[in-house]
């Protein structure tokens, strides 16, 4: 386990993802929440998170046409179960362009 760039642990996810952390620390942790049944999310997460008077908004910017990755998706599903709806805005023009639903495949 090196600190170097390019270097780290690969660690895979409940669902088969891997992902790769230089950090040793990060790696030790994130080893013992899987073993403990967790899922460890590090890709996905949306764009922006803003907050205003108690409210909480996650927004994802894409192009007009763009569609969220497997991972994107993944991520706005869970975050969507506890309670938070993640926005996908076009452009970053401040117009919600579609709910991540919409992205199903």
């Amino acid at each position: 386990m090196g600190s170097r760039r390019g270097q780290g642990t690969q660690f895979r996810n409940k669902n088969g993802l891997a992902f790769r952390t230089a950090n040793p620390r990060e790696a030790r942790a994130a080893e013992q929440l899987r073993k403990e049944g967790y899922e460890i999310i590090r890709r996905g997460w949306p764009d922006l998170l803003a907050y205003k008077d108690g409210k909480l908004r996650l927004i994802e910017i894409k192009d007009p046409q763009g569609r969220l990755k497997s991972h994107q998706f993944r991520a706005a599903e869970l975050l969507s179960t506890l309670g938070v709806d993640v926005e996908i805005w076009a452009d970053g023009n401040g117009a919600k362009a579609r709910s991540w639903r919409e992205d199903a495949r």
